[in-house]
């Protein structure tokens, strides 16, 4: 969780300021990180380390972005988000509260049905958007993947959340429209409605 953590502020650490961190040695913290390295690379997320710029994470950033979603998903605190550690370490609980409400005054202007796990991953996702934002890290499309998402029913929707997150909250995603747009997409197929 750390590391993730480091992750989306943008931290570097040492693996010495992650035992500390962690409370732990540093033999202890170097037997853990085979396990964690095989967890990770599940997601096709990978540990780099080395003396200059310490302990972090590197991979695709939809992939990054997915191992830390599913890390606060697969808690034990889903269904109270505000609860959990992990993800209220991200933002404070005003700012988790004005996201949500935008997100679900956009989703009632638009006629989106979302189950209450497919909302709250796209909470989590927004969230998690707004904190790499930060550090720049952005997930890309290919020009037919874009033409395809620019013409998802969603796409102005998810545009909508974003210039809303920029104007409200000043936070600039705009980038991410496509990224926001896909896991509309992806909500909806779940729940077995195609667009």
């Amino acid at each position: 969780a750390e590391l993730l953590l480091n992750a989306l502020h943008g931290k570097i650490i040492t693996e010495a300021e992650l035992a500390d961190e962690l409370f732990i040695s540093l033999s202890t913290l170097k037997k853990y990180m085979k396990d964690i390295k095989k967890s990770l690379h599940r997601f096709g997320v990978e540990i780099t380390a080395d003396r200059t710029n310490g302990i972090g994470i590197k991979g695709d950033e939809a992939q990054i972005r997915y191992c830390i979603s599913e890390y606060i998903f697969n808690s034990n605190d889903l269904v109270d988000l505000a609860s959990n550690d992990f993800y209220c370490e991200l933002f404070s609980r005003d700012e988790i509260e004005q996201v949500k409400q935008i997100i679900l005054a956009v989703i009632r202007k638009y006629n989106i049905h979302l189950t209450d796990i497919a909302f709250k991953n796209l909470l989590v996702h927004v969230i998690i958007t707004m904190k790499r934002a930060d550090g720049k890290n952005t997930t890309e499309y290919s020009a037919e993947e874009m033409s395809v998402l620019d013409a998802s029913l969603y796409f102005s929707a998810a545009k909508e959340i974003i210039n809303t997150i920029l104007t409200q909250l000043q936070v600039d995603i705009t980038n991410e429209v496509y990224y926001l747009t896909q896991h509309f997409v992806s909500s909806k197929k779940l729940m077995g409605n195609d667009e």
